[in-house]
């Protein structure tokens, strides 16, 4: 089975929902990240040996899709994700809080709380790669 796939999803994950040849609904998660060359096998969910009645593997090979072009926002974004410093990768490090937090602030947010979080977001510029000054004067 061939699985077409954004390039997103192939970098975050996602679940696949397949109708099975004898009515049932399979919903398969994927948490691995996806390369061209990757293949998803579900141990006993293939098509039936009716002479061993038993079941062999489904084999799910992905295409993945890419975008054909990026906003300068989405570049800039994907440069700050993709080359984070290590030590700002690690879940219960307070930066890692404070950078996810910056990037999801809803648009009815007072200005003073907004100049919080952009003085904590420059205080956590001196450890991130340049191109975080750009995603904040952006964003």
């Amino acid at each position: 089975m061939k699985q077409e796939v954004s390039l997103c999803d192939s970098l975050t994950g996602f679940v696949i929902p397949i109708n099975m040849p004898d009515g049932r609904k399979l919903n398969v998660s994927v948490e691995e990240v996806i390369d061209p060359s990757y293949s998803k096998i579900i141990k006993g969910e293939g098509l039936l040996d009716k002479e061993r009645n038993t079941r062999g593997d489904l084999i799910i090979t992905f295409h993945i899709n890419f975008p054909k072009k990026l906003l300068p926002i989405q570049r800039n974004l994907l440069h700050l994700a993709l080359r984070l410093p290590q030590d700002l990768t690690n879940a219960n490090n307070i930066q890692t809080r404070l950078l996810e937090t910056a990037m999801r602030l809803p648009p009815n947010l007072a200005e003073t709380e907004r100049q919080k979080v952009r003085y904590d977001c420059e205080c956590l510029r001196a450890r991130c790669c340049h191109s975080w000054r750009k995603v904040v004067r952006e964003g």
